[in-house]
């Protein structure tokens, strides 16, 4: 057992209370208690889960292989044709105009950056004739190594997450930060966790892989010890899906909204 300050909304201030609560990996101090009753969420079930880079971190990975994806895409540009063509001249122009673009120390704009990054997929998939499919080849090469360096996390094997949408959480974020919690976003979003690494019988893996389910969420955010803020969740859905695995019918910590996680 260990004591705790749960801290409990009310119309002028926040009231503050002790009580004695044994904590776990999914159960801590009841933070916030929000005004929307036992809200209905639908998010898709994935299985092995894989967290990318976003904003200015995914810029910056892009940036640093630019300067290969434009030399490849440059090369390949005689081969392309219709928009593909007309949107690497482009790309062409701007590192015509200024040699160093990728190489200068502060990042490019992110939307320009992602735009590059998107064509140069496109360019990587382009029917073109010898010899410019060597050049694909090497473009096609160097996209898939900048994929991989999007990836924060390894793939979790054993793991099932349901899916949610991140505006799911921002109300829950913005209330936070507004009362001083500096906290980031889980890095695979707004989720709640199906299956948490448990061994299952491979003929039984993936079962209601990206279909669509329910979720009941409380209305009193949470955190626990290592700084995760979430909302206890229900859903018998999902106890159905882990009962046809032929897992218990609820995961251990209970099923529950991830948030994100408070900065130290």
């Amino acid at each position: 057992m260990a004591r705790n300050l749960v801290l409990v909304s009310h119309p002028e201030r926040i009231v503050q209370k002790e009580r004695r609560t044994r904590f776990g990996s999914a159960q801590g101090a009841t933070l916030i208690n929000t005004e929307n009753p036992m809200p209905k969420l639908t998010g898709t079930l994935a299985y092995d889960p894989v967290a990318y880079a976003t904003g200015r971190a995914r810029t910056n990975l892009i940036k640093r292989q630019g300067h290969r994806l434009h030399t490849y895409l440059v090369a390949l540009l005689p081969w392309l044709t219709d928009a593909t063509r007309r949107h690497a001249n482009q790309a062409a122009k701007v590192v015509h105009d200024d040699p160093y673009y990728w190489l200068r120390d502060q990042p490019p704009e992110a939307a320009k950056v992602s735009r590059f990054f998107d064509l140069c997929q496109r360019a990587a998939k382009a029917e073109v004739k010898p010899p410019g499919i060597h050049w694909r080849r090497q473009l096609a090469k160097a996209v898939s190594e900048t994929k991989r360096s999007l990836i924060l996390t390894r793939r979790e094997k054993g793991w099932a997450i349901l899916v949610l949408d991140p505006k799911a959480v921002a109300p829950h974020l913005k209330q936070l930060r507004q009362r001083g919690v500096s906290i980031s976003p889980s890095i695979w979003g707004p989720h709640c966790s199906v299956v948490r690494g448990e061994r299952v019988h491979p003929g039984l893996w993936k079962t209601g892989d990206q279909e669509q389910f329910t979720i009941e969420v409380d209305t009193e955010i949470q955190r626990n010890r290592a700084g995760y803020f979430w909302l206890k969740a229900r859903s018998p859905e999902l106890e159905r899906i882990r009962q046809d695995m032929e897992l218990p019918s609820r995961p251990r910590p209970d099923f529950h909204l991830t948030i994100g996680k408070a900065h130290k």
